[in-house]
């Protein structure tokens, strides 16, 4: 198994195993002027396996009730080796980088914590919003997963909630306060009395108290810990094991941000990106406070994404951090319609790759146009992907930017798209390859994404002969002779 693959599938899509066959492809990559994304290609497998409970989470609604899931101690010890592993990463990508560029690694959340317990947080999370719902009138009777996004940034009356419908909600639910703590609990939501709450600031008080982003646990304020006590909340376990995940990421972003390396945040299972995003705007808050290091991902075969960008943008310009993000068109199609079916909620992908190639221009022109609006700010974008029209479409618009202080780059896949990478970075743009590496067993989800989108996306792309040509030359050397 391990040659097979090795001289197949992953030399073509893989940088190598070991820092001096990674540090090879990022030198090769350099003389190009083409910059390195490492990423250490260590994936959560969503299938159930013999001993283990990490797999594909139920409904939701379900999901958020289960309070006896039997976490595994041992496997603690494999999130310490993945944090190291990470800091490595980081290090090397540091040390290593040729292009001149901005030195970049790749991370993924469920590396640090056992799946299981991202799906959980993202239940817990989804109920704020589900909450805020019900505070401000809207109906509340769909499925737990059709709650990612719940206001159009262009209504008020969804983005705020006035004070008299939060204490409206408060006496309708099984929350015991005080007059005293209803009195300070209605200055934390509306500190400059207003008369009304933003749901900004609602999500990041309630969701912080139900998923503290603190190295060290402290209890809550007693009117906050009144207002969640009705809240579906993670067990005791689960809050440690949270916590000992934000002290790993910590870790690792430290150590970037000393460094400076650019932290991408990657996309995963929407059953476990509610977390993910709530993990990555914590970070966000902490380390781009004067520029940019962690950046976020958007996946625009999602209906929701640009809503959602939309809000971040909002949150960083409310929290005054910088905010960073990387655009995709997404990975796990069939696996989130698949789920959907099967658990019987709305699915949020695109019905047509028209509808994912008009979300991600019109997500590449709205942060472009962001930046226009307000050039003194560092925004940072990477924009990853393999089709020539968006290229063509961004690059365009560029050329008739103003000025400003954001930073656009682009990346495509190691292995893939050469034939953008290499004329976009002759013409002065910045551009990476996302360079994925580790021990062959370990990379196997990820060479199987690559399949899955060999095959829906790139029939008809100019790789494919080429690939083929690769493919066929590494599975029979002898034929080189004869091409």
């Amino acid at each position: 198994y391990n040659t097979f693959v090795r001289w197949t599938m992953y030399k073509h899509f893989c940088g190598g195993e070991n820092d001096k066959e990674v540090k090879q492809v990022m030198g090769r990559l350099g003389k190009a002027g083409v910059g390195s994304i490492l990423d250490y290609a260590a994936e959560a497998d969503i299938e159930p396996s013999q001993g283990s409970h990490s797999k594909i989470p139920p409904k939701m609604d379900i999901h958020i009730t289960e309070t006896n899931i039997p976490y595994v101690a041992k496997d603690e010890e494999l999130f310490d080796a993945n944090m190291k592993l990470y800091c490595m990463s980081v290090t090397q990508a540091s040390l290593n980088d040729a292009s001149g560029s901005w030195a970049a690694c790749a991370l993924k959340v469920t590396a640090f914590c056992d799946p299981i317990l991202l799906s959980r947080a993202s239940a817990v999370d989804l109920n704020v919003r589900k909450v805020w719902g019900a505070i401000i009138g809207l109906s509340t009777a769909a499925p737990l997963e059709e709650y990612r996004v719940v206001i159009n940034m262009d209504k008020d009356d969804q983005r705020y909630a006035t004070v008299a419908q939060m204490k409206s909600y408060i006496a309708a639910s099984n929350a015991k306060m005080t007059e005293g703590q209803m009195a300070e609990f209605m200055l934390r939501m509306d500190p400059q009395s207003t008369g009304k709450i933003d749901y900004f600031h609602y999500t990041r008080i309630v969701s912080d108290g139900l998923l503290p982003a603190q190295d060290v646990l402290a209890p809550l304020p007693a009117d906050l810990a009144a207002f969640l006590a009705p809240f579906p909340q993670l067990t005791e376990v689960e809050r440690h094991l949270w916590n000992v995940m934000v002290g790993r990421i910590n870790a690792v972003l430290t150590l970037a941000r000393e460094l400076k390396v650019r932290v991408m945040i990657d996309a995963e299972h929407t059953f476990y990106q509610t977390a993910i995003d709530h993990v990555t705007r914590t970070m966000q808050r902490r380390y781009n406070t004067s520029r940019p290091v962690v950046y976020g991902t958007y996946q625009c075969y999602l209906q929701f994404t640009l809503e959602r960008l939309r809000n971040d943008m909002t949150r960083a310009k409310k929290g005054g951090w910088c905010w960073a993000g990387k655009v995709v068109r997404g990975a796990y199609m069939e696996q989130e319609r698949a789920l959907a079916a099967s658990n019987g909620y709305t699915c949020s992908i695109y019905p047509s790759i028209e509808g994912t190639h008009k979300c991600y221009n019109d997500a590449a022109a709205f942060i472009l146009e962001q930046m226009q609006q307000e050039p003194e700010k560092p925004f940072a974008v990477l924009f990853g992907t393999h089709n020539q029209s968006s290229l063509e479409i961004i690059t365009k618009a560029m050329n008739t930017m103003k000025p400003n202080q954001g930073e656009i780059a682009f990346a495509e896949l190691y292995g893939m798209a050469d034939h953008l990478t290499m004329p976009l970075s002759q013409a002065g743009y910045k551009t990476y390859k996302y360079v994925p590496y580790g021990p062959v067993r370990e990379t196997i989800n990820y060479l199987s994404r690559r399949a899955v989108e060999n095959g829906s996306i790139m029939s008809g792309s100019l790789d494919v002969p080429k690939l083929q040509a690769e493919l066929k030359s590494r599975l029979f050397p002898s034929s080189r002779s004869t091409q």
